[in-house]
């Protein structure tokens, strides 16, 4: 018979496999590393704790890099035409990237 916290354990990690989005699990294994949970969940603590550590590391390392790109850095101009890659120096600019009907546009979207 399992200990309280090991009943614990088990409903917390069967209440998450059974969330409909899982990030710590690729979509296409779900339902194998669900299995396999589980059987490690079963067999003991000790032996589904480096896994759940391991698919935590995964989630905030996931989560950091997610971080990382949800804001624009400090240093942006206000204007983004103060940019050097931005000068029109004879190049593309971001005003003609982003121009459905700029010749640039036009060829770089076409076919290779």
């Amino acid at each position: 018979m399992p200990s309280p916290d090991e009943q614990r354990l088990y409903d917390l990690v069967s209440d998450y496999l059974q969330r409909p989005t899982l990030y710590a699990l690729p979509a296409g294994q779900r339902q194998l590393m669900t299995l396999i949970l589980r059987k490690l969940l079963a067999s003991s603590t000790y032996a589904i704790s480096g896994t759940l550590d391991g698919l935590a590391k995964k989630l905030e390392a996931a989560a950091a890099a997610a971080e990382a790109v949800a804001s624009p850095p400090n240093e942006l101009p206000d204007n983004l035409e103060e940019f050097d890659e931005l000068a029109t120096n004879g190049k593309t600019t971001t005003t003609t990237l982003f121009n459905p009907h700029s010749k640039a546009t036009r060829r770089n979207s076409s076919p290779s």
